[in-house]
């Protein structure tokens, strides 16, 4: 008897009624409840698609090793694994049985397991919203170091792809958007902010369009690093994403992966993340060639990808791609550059007038029609500053500065002649290397 013919049931009460139990198993015909209190029902919605969560150790060692490990990919033995195939789901204490496709995988560091399921019909009868709808991504400013905030930065980027709240879900462009620099240009920050007010966006067209599925952030890491949230603009304290009902508050749900302990690579990762209907996968750094190529495939199926990675500049960063994908003909060019939705490069340089304050000073690529054509017919030629496809640095600082509030603008305004000098020997340089 293989799991597929196995009845495995998951009792997911809806009842706070401490009398009816929260999680009961049958497996094998041998039923058991869970060792301690999951966090499955705070996850439930009535969406036909939906990702919930279990503690890790809910599941009794035995029974995991004898009915999973003998037919899928171990938990029990390597706990950085995961199994896709159809369970029977009980949800509720009127016993009602649903067919769900599922994948299921370890995350946050082999302490959860994230269960994506696609019900063919809804099982639930409740809508959940986000409990929040002010919060913001990343941690505060820090006027002492850094003279642009993070969020200015990223608010311009998104506005020039194309995220914004009045876009539904479904017309949200997809592709690879690449945050490159080198060591210490806050490429991580960068990208984990975007990658975040990506996903604030994506909860309130949700919720505009009442749709019932939270949207869900997917992760591959190597460390995991630490995710921050802000309650509101004004708020100085900082929330970390470090379980899965943390994102709940925010109307979103998240899973979280380091490399080595909840699975073995990213070509795994990206395969699982193909039945875990993501809003976004992130990629903490693409190092090797083969995670290049996995990631642009991965992009072209429809989803929406933000890592980084290391470049000397623009033109590099879209080089290493182009490179490792052996795209070294014109229509292989084409199949990878509709691929590419963005690539933004980083230069953090410090400010002649105060050596402990420093710039973050963005050179950006987005895809058009323009720009597709460009790099087929000329390649790598065309990426220079032409405020169609590619926005130099200065070209980028006069966006921030248009995005600013009066007020923002008053308290850097000293500042903007220098910022400008800065970002003009920056591209000058850069064209002439």
């Amino acid at each position: 008897m293989t799991l597929r013919h196995t009845i495995v049931s998951f009792w997911l009460s809806y009842s706070r009624d401490p009398r009816i139990p929260t999680q009961v198993y049958r497996m094998n015909n041998r039923p058991f409840r869970i060792k301690k209190s999951p966090i499955a029902r705070e996850f439930l919605t009535n969406a036909d698609d939906q990702t919930i969560y279990w503690q890790a150790d809910c599941f009794p060692q035995d029974l995991v090793d004898t009915a999973i490990e003998r037919h899928f990919r171990p938990w029990g033995g390597r706990k950085h694994d995961s199994f896709n195939d159809d369970l029977v789901v009980q949800i509720g204490s009127q016993a009602k049985l649903v067919n769900a496709r599922t994948c299921a995988c370890r995350c946050f560091k082999g302490k959860y397991v994230s269960a994506t399921m696609r019900f063919g019909s809804s099982p639930g009868r409740i809508r959940r919203r986000a409990r929040n709808n002010t919060w913001v991504s990343g941690p505060a400013h820090d006027a002492s170091r850094f003279v642009l905030r993070t969020n200015e930065i990223t608010s311009v980027i998104c506005d020039k792809i194309g995220f914004s709240k009045s876009v539904s879900v479904a017309n949200q462009p997809t592709g690879l958007i690449l945050i490159a620099g080198a060591t210490n240009s806050s490429k991580s920050n960068v990208a984990k902010v975007l990658a975040l007010d990506i996903m604030r966006q994506a909860v309130h067209s949700a919720e505009v369009a009442r749709r019932f599925r939270r949207p869900h952030l997917v992760s591959f890491e190597d460390p995991l690093e630490s995710w921050k949230v802000r309650k509101s603009p004004s708020s100085v304290n900082v929330s970390s994403l470090q379980k899965p009902e943390d994102s709940l508050l925010f109307g979103f749900c998240c899973t979280l992966r380091e490399k080595g302990k909840d699975v073995d690579s990213l070509t795994d990762a990206l395969h699982d993340a193909l039945r875990q209907t993501p809003t976004l996968v992130y990629i903490g750094e693409i190092r090797k060639k083969q995670d290049w190529i996995d990631a642009i495939d991965f992009a072209g199926s429809g989803h929406l990808v933000v890592s980084t990675a290391h470049a000397a500049s623009l033109t590099e960063a879209i080089s290493r791609i182009f490179i490792s994908v052996n795209a070294n003909t014109p229509a292989k060019r084409r199949e990878v550059a509709v691929r590419i939705l963005a690539c933004i490069h980083l230069v953090s340089v410090p400010l002649p007038s105060s050596r402990d304050l420093s710039v973050i000073m963005p050179s950006f690529f987005q895809r058009t029609p323009l720009a597709v054509s460009s790099l087929v017919a000329t390649g790598l030629s065309s990426v220079h500053p032409n405020r169609h496809f590619v926005y130099g640095r200065k070209q980028f600082q006069e966006a921030v500065w248009e995005s600013l509030t009066p007020s923002r603008r008053q308290g850097i305004g000293r500042l903007k002649a220098e910022l400008n000098d800065l970002a003009t020997d920056l591209d000058l340089r850069e064209l002439c290397e």
